[in-house]
Order: C-alpha cells, then sequence, then structure tokens
C-alpha cells in the first residue's frame, strides 16, 4: 500500500517496525548473554593473572635466595629474570590467553552496544515513517 507521495504504507511500515522489534529482542538476550560471559572471562582472566604473579614471585625468591656453592657467584639479574620465565612459563601462557578471550568479550559486548543502537534508531525512524503516513 503507497501513499500518494510514493512513501511506503502503513502495512510496509508496520512490517519493519515489527521485523526491527524482533531483531531487537534479539540482540538484547545475545548482549545479556554477552555480558554473562563477559564478566567470567574476567574473573578467569584475574585468576590467571594472580596465579602468574604468584608464580613469579616464589620462582624469583627460589633464585635469589638460594645458597650461593663456595667459588661461585651468585646470579645475576639476567639469569634470574630468565630462570623465571623458564619456571613460570604456563602460568604466563595462561594468564596471556585468559586476557585476550576478555578482551575479545569485551569487543564483542561492545559490538552488540553498537547493534542494538543502530536497531533503535531504525525503530524510532519506522515509528516517525508509522506516524506520518496516519497523518496523511
Amino acid at each position: 500500500m503507497e501513499s500518494q507521495a510514493g512513501a511506503p504504507g502503513l502495512l510496509t511500515n508496520m512490517t519493519d517496525y515489527t521485523d526491527h522489534v524482533r531483531q531487537l529482542e534479539r540482540l538484547l538476550k545475545e548482549s545479556d548473554q554477552a555480558n554473562a560471559e563477559m564478566r567470567a572471562a574476567g574473573i578467569e582472566h584475574a585468576q590467571a593473572d594472580s596465579q602468574y604473579r604468584g608464580a613469579k614471585q616464589k620462582s624469583r625468591l627460589l633464585h635469589t635466595t638460594a645458597p650461593v656453592a663456595e667459588g661461585q657467584k651468585a646470579l645475576t639479574i639476567p639469569t634470574v629474570d630468565a630462570l623465571v620465565d623458564r619456571d613460570c612459563a604456563a602460568e604466563r601462557d595462561r594468564q596471556r590467553l585468559a586476557k585476550a578471550k576478555y578482551e575479545c568479550a569485551i569487543e564483542y559486548v561492545r559490538s552488540l552496544r553498537t547493534n542494538i543502537s543502530a536497531i533503535q534508531t531504525l525503530l524510532n525512524h519506522s515509528k516517525a515513517e508509522m506516524e506520518m503516513t496516519r497523518h496523511q
């Protein structure tokens, strides 16, 4: 159904509006789930980071307080750093993966928020078109 000016009629506008409402409902459900996943990823990242820091402290303490045998020199700072890196490789990898997962979750939530905003704009536009069509 078209109006005299060639603009879409009320039926088309209502269909668009209904489609936008369905899209918004779907995105809101996805957003709720994504927020929960982001919180879980944030907790996982915090725990992995804490474990990594703890492992580094223990390793550094072990290598800097170990007794030096007679005739040997104490370990240099770069040597201790290398030993700590070696000892804590698994915790470091876990922490970095958890951080990447958390950052991805944040970006996904931002993307959903942008899409929700766009759909809300389309809903407002469709609603305004229906109002104009009704008054013609």
